[in-house]
């Protein structure tokens, strides 16, 4: 018998089963390495059994799972929003492949943050009723009467002519196999050469042997790569503040709780404020996003992100690409240790620089970017490092200003600056390439083109 798998609501699922079904959930692939989710996806489960409805609001479990302080202004921080949409996303990943056999299904309701639990039932497809036959009245069986003999006819033999068949036309048949073979071959060829053009058209980089070299390891096939865009807000609050907020004052996002201990004028505390209740940024970073998503176009995955909504938890699995230096992204800090050309600012004369950590000979120990009304000089940073789980990359694009921001993103999808630079060192076009810092001299004479030069550079050995 067939049997009809459905999903059906049910309240006789007990505490003991939740909590192991949790576990499981939280041991699979999708949750090993997110250690806030799993703490998420506990707090959340653990509540309905405690019948604790209050602790589902959004602004509770910012405070109990994400360590915000109490009161902390949810609109301007949607860390419990965000992770809430990638906990679905990861519980559907769950009952799609290692969870398929689950007997009990869990689920966040899109506008809420409790856990549903359904029991999975089995039930059988209905039984087929045979069609109902009316009776039949026998008839009595009649012996029959004996027939009189027969005399049989005489057959008088006939003399028939059979023609013979016709030859099939043996050469005419080969030939139309081959016709048909050619038209065949004819119309593959076409549709290879459409699906060339196609991929020209939508992936050009392929097309270009050094832009190849480094881009098909960020845009590998069912591996996420992350545009991390910079939080200009983030810089501006450093520059009115005149100190240096600390990644994990950004990650903890108690760095807006602390503005008002900073001394500043009213105007300049209300500026301050305001400034944090945004999240911009420059028109250097988009231009270079831009230039980098225009290479793979079509991707699903490919995504932008900005700063703010971005979790040291995902440089684990995903490729990165950090947009902007640690002023603005402060996501650069994670690397900065293993960087020998490290951009800095300082934020009292509001001077940003880049340090030269391990001067060669001929190399200067800080390289500063200048810009008045007659020229504007400046310093990129590019930078490919493994990401933090070894699994991928991570590629830094940093500048003194916006339009060295934008000069670092030109590098990485030029065929002609990349392509000089991997000759120079004797770098294989072909397999992953080593990690490399460049260090960049951006140009320009106000009414001459602008000019970019590398004046230094580290290859991983």
């Amino acid at each position: 018998m067939q049997e009809l798998l459905s999903d059906t609501g049910s309240d006789d699922v007990t505490h003991d089963e939740r909590m192991e079904l949790l576990q499981r959930i939280a041991a699979s692939t999708p949750f090993r390495r997110a250690t806030r989710l799993r703490e998420f996806l506990h707090y959340v489960g653990a509540c309905p059994a405690n019948h604790a409805d209050d602790a589902l609001h959004e602004a509770t479990i910012g405070t109990a799972v994400f360590k915000r302080p109490e009161g902390y202004d949810t609109s301007a921080d949607n860390i419990v929003r965000v992770s809430a949409t990638e906990l679905r996303k990861r519980l559907e990943m769950y009952f799609s492949s290692e969870g398929a056999q689950e007997n009990i299904l869990v689920d966040m309701p899109r506008g809420a943050y409790a856990l549903i639990f359904r029991r999975r039932s089995i039930s059988p497809l209905p039984a087929v009723v045979p069609a109902t036959v009316e009776p039949v009245e026998e008839t009595p069986f009649l012996e029959p009467e004996p027939a009189a003999p027969v005399t049989p006819p005489v057959m008088t033999p006939v003399s028939v002519t059979i023609p013979e068949a016709p030859s099939l036309p043996v050469r005419r048949t080969h030939w139309a196999w081959k016709v048909l073979a050619a038209a065949l071959v004819a119309v593959c060829v076409v549709l290879l050469m459409q699906n060339l053009q196609m991929r020209r058209l939508l992936q050009p980089w392929q097309q270009q042997p050094a832009v190849r070299a480094l881009w098909g390891e960020l845009f590998v096939k069912g591996t996420q790569t992350d545009l991390v865009l910079a939080d200009t807000s983030f810089a501006l609050a450093q520059d009115i503040e005149s100190r240096q907020i600390s990644l994990k004052s950004y990650i903890n996002n108690d760095y807006k709780q602390t503005s008002s201990m900073t001394g500043l004028s009213a105007d300049r505390q209300d500026a301050l404020d305001r400034v944090l209740n945004r999240n911009t940024a420059s028109v250097g970073d988009f231009i270079a996003a831009k230039r980098i998503i225009e290479l793979n176009p079509v991707s699903p995955d490919v995504k932008l992100k900005f700063a703010r909504e971005y979790s040291a938890e995902e440089f684990k699995t995903n490729n990165a690409i950090l947009i902007g230096s640690r002023i603005s992204n402060p996501w650069v800090d994670l690397f900065n240790s293993r960087l020998n050309f490290r951009l800095q600012y300082d934020v009292v004369q509001h001077r940003p620089y880049v340090e030269n950590v391990a001067p060669k000979p001929g190399e200067k120990p800080a390289y500063d970017g200048t810009s008045d009304l007659q020229r504007n000089e400046g310093y990129s940073v590019v930078a490919l490092l493994p990401n933090l789980g070894r699994s991928g990359y991570v590629l830094i694009l940093e500048g003194t200003d916006s339009q060295a921001t934008r000069s670092a993103g030109e590098f990485v999808t030029s065929e002609t600056a990349l392509g000089d630079f991997f000759r120079q060192n004797h770098l294989s076009l072909k397999g992953p390439p080593p990690g490399f810092e460049v260090l960049l001299h951006n140009y320009q004479i106000i009414g001459t083109p602008f000019r970019s030069e590398i004046v230094a550079w580290r290859i991983e050995q």
